[in-house]
């Protein structure tokens, strides 16, 4: 896969009080394999301030992990059947989240590789919302799947 690429970054987050909240970024970004991980890099813009967020995704069979540093400061660790602890930070304050995963799952395809989490969100120690990431890597010139 080449360097260059695009990026399709679903979300669904299920929380008792909210109901379902829906998320969904299409980005170009920078990907690159190496030493048995694949690394996906792209920024996010918040709408409201215009700052950016620079976003490092690190991911191989069973583990993925998320560095954001930017607006928003964290650190998520995805491991199938553990729960990890991170301090997720925005300019309105910091708290203590926890990211209980129950599946990490990676297809990977010559042209393109598809990215599954399912994990259980947890802020402050207490249960917050059942999430669900699903993240799309294309080459740029390669078909995007926008039906998702």
């Amino acid at each position: 896969m080449t360097k260059e690429v695009i990026a399709v970054i679903r979300g669904l987050h299920f929380s008792m009080e909210d109901g379902a909240d829906k998320i969904e970024t299409i980005t170009p970004a920078e990907y690159f394999f190496r030493s048995g991980c694949h690394y996906l890099v792209y920024e996010d813009l918040d709408e409201g301030t215009g700052k950016k967020t620079r976003n490092l995704l690190k991911c191989r069979p069973h583990f993925a992990e998320l560095t954001r540093k930017g607006l928003i400061d964290v650190h998520m660790v995805f491991e199938e059947h553990r729960k990890n602890v991170a301090r997720y930070t925005t300019p309105f304050g910091s708290v203590m989240i926890g990211i209980d995963t129950t599946r990490v799952d990676i297809d990977e395809q010559p042209d393109k590789i598809r990215l599954s989490i399912d994990y259980v969100l947890e802020i402050n120690y207490e249960q917050f919302a059942n999430c669900n990431i699903h993240v799309e890597i294309s080459e740029k010139n390669a078909g995007i799947d926008l039906a998702g």
